[in-house]
């Protein structure tokens, strides 16, 4: 790998030691040779091909003077290669480097630079380059970059390598930067970043996340030791986190530090939060928490070296809803930890919320979801849902971080925890049992009746409410009202509104029998109840709820 190399020449031991070489060089790598002379790391491996000469008194270095004809020079960065159009002129006397105008190409990159260096003590530069780059250089930065894009530059650099002066501009053009850590991408980045002294200024950088804006503005301090400090302002940015959710956000992110350590710092408003179609109550309760994120089994040490300090709060309710989950909820979090490991803290309030679980709808009357691990995002769950299911008020409480959950239940009027799990699995009481002819016990079928109402609960629901506006479809075993030899009830229930809900209900062993009825909710302690009973007898309910303890 280290290429062929040949010379041949003549050196006399007199007066100053006359020194004349000429030769020939293919594939030779020139990268170690600059980290020697220069000190600092290469980021790039350079080869090159081509001849040189080499003449001057050997005792007198500085009197040395030496030229090169690189016929073909390539520039291998991790994910972009660039060579050079033309042969590049290379030109050594008193200790000057001078590299004559050349062009390089790749990759959406194609630019002319030279200039020359000094090799002195400290080491010293001018060199000015024009043209186009590719935002792919950008993973110099950090190999986790993914840059797509180009740039129109004007650069100019001179100075010492530990403190170069810049000046000129860069102009940014339909840029895309994402990062492999990171939930989103930024998109259509344009604007300009000029180069003044040893600073790169951001003044006018505008970009999309998700379909919101994004304004970039900040600077980058070019020393021994770089800094930056960039200041991101979002505007109905969408991000696709947590898992199974897409949040609408605004706000301000700051990201200030050096190459060694940085901070991501601001405050995040939560404007909205869609919800995956797919998401349902088991999946929410059964599944990886949704602020987990993906495990990273070897994060990059750019994102391990950035630590978060983010509010991310909801300037108001937010409202999620699916076909079968809708919740109204605030939000106060905490983002802390790393780029590489973030970690969650604080607190989601439940205000309100309906769910629909086998077909019936479970409606929330308290809810909290508290984070205070301060080491990892574990969610606690202290949840409170109400049902009613053949005449009985079920009421369910869920407890517990989501990986240990914990259910109790009651009802009204009491029945025991057995009777209870049946009511929620099948939509009927063991008790009716004891009534029930054998031959015609309706728990013969009750595990056919729960998967199928399950089964058009899911499958079918979301096509009914797109055609007639149906929010949900229910098969029961059999109704008490009608005895054991009723059959299987079928319930269809629309939700007008968040507090009114219209329900009908009818037998398909019995077409005599139906039951409409609507309920109003007024508040979460008070609800108003009409129906028309299976004997064309209409009423009306006040109901009132209040736990006494």
């Amino acid at each position: 790998e280290a290429g062929n190399f040949q010379m041949a020449g003549s050196l006399e031991t007199r007066g100053d030691w006359p020194l004349q070489l000429s030769g020939q060089y293919s594939g030779m790598r020139m990268d170690p040779w600059i980290e020697e002379f220069s000190g600092h790391s290469m980021a790039a491996e350079i080869s090159a091909s081509g001849d040189f000469t080499l003449e001057g008194p050997l005792k007198e270095k500085g009197r040395l003077a030496g030229s090169s004809q690189i016929r073909q020079l390539q520039i291998n960065f991790p994910s972009l290669a660039l060579s050079n159009d033309g042969p590049l002129e290379v030109s050594y006397a008193g200790g000057d480097l001078k590299l004559k105008q050349f062009r390089l190409q790749g990759p959406s990159t194609n630019f002319e630079a030279g200039g020359s260096i000094h090799f002195g003590r400290p080491p010293t530069l001018d060199i000015s380059a024009r043209g186009k780059a590719a935002a792919t250089l950008l993973s110099l930065v950090a190999s986790g970059i993914q840059a797509t894009g180009e740039s129109d530059l004007q650069v100019r650099i001179r100075g010492s390598l530990a403190e170069p002066q810049l000046s000129g501009e860069i102009q940014v053009k339909d840029v895309g930067l994402g990062y492999t850590d990171l939930p989103f991408r930024l998109n259509a980045l344009n604007g300009a970043i000029k180069l003044e002294g040893e600073r790169a200024v951001v003044s006018s950088l505008k970009g999309t996340i998700g379909g919101g804006t994004v304004s970039l503005a900040g600077f980058l301090v070019l020393q021994e030791t770089p800094r930056y400090q960039i200041r991101a302002t979002l505007s109905q940015v969408r991000v696709r986190y947590p898992a199974d959710f897409t949040s609408v956000l605004d706000g301000n992110l700051t990201l200030a530090g050096t190459t060694a350590q940085g901070q991501i710092n601001g405050n995040i408003a939560v404007r909205n939060l869609f919800a995956s179609e797919s998401l349902n109550l088991v999946n929410l309760l059964s599944g990886p928490s949704p602020f987990g994120g993906a495990y990273v089994s070897r994060p990059s040490t750019f994102a391990s070296a950035i630590s978060l300090n983010v509010s991310l709060a909801s300037a108001r309710p937010v409202r999620i809803e699916t076909h079968d989950l809708r919740l109204v909820s605030d939000i106060d979090l905490h983002v802390q930890g790393t780029l590489a490991n973030p970690v969650v803290v604080g607190n989601i309030y439940l205000r309100s919320g309906d769910a629909i679980f086998r077909g019936n709808r479970y409606t929330l009357t308290r809810g909290d979801i508290a984070m205070t691990n301060p080491f990892r995002t574990e969610p606690v769950l202290d949840l409170q849902a109400h049902t009613r299911v053949d005449k009985y008020d079920l009421t369910l409480e869920i407890s517990g971080p989501t990986d240990q959950i914990r259910f109790s239940y009651r009802s009204d009027p009491p029945l025991p925890t057995a009777d209870i799990l049946s009511l929620l699995a099948f939509g009927y009481s063991r008790r009716l049992e004891e009534f029930a002819p054998e031959a015609t016990n309706p728990f013969s079928s009750a595990s056919a009746s729960a998967l199928l109402s399950q089964a058009l609960s899911s499958q079918m629901t979301g096509r009914i409410q797109r055609l007639f506006g149906v929010s949900r479809i229910k098969f029961s075993p059999a109704s008490t009202e009608l005895g054991a030899l009723g059959g299987p009830v079928l319930t269809v229930e629309q939700q007008l509104s968040p507090a009114l809900t219209l329900t009908y209900e009818t037998s398909t062993a019995n077409s005599q029998y139906r039951v409409i009825e609507f309920e109003f909710t007024v508040n979460p302690r008070m609800s108003v109840r009409g129906f028309r009973d299976q004997n064309g007898i209409f009423g009306l309910e006040l109901k009132f709820r209040k736990r006494f303890k």
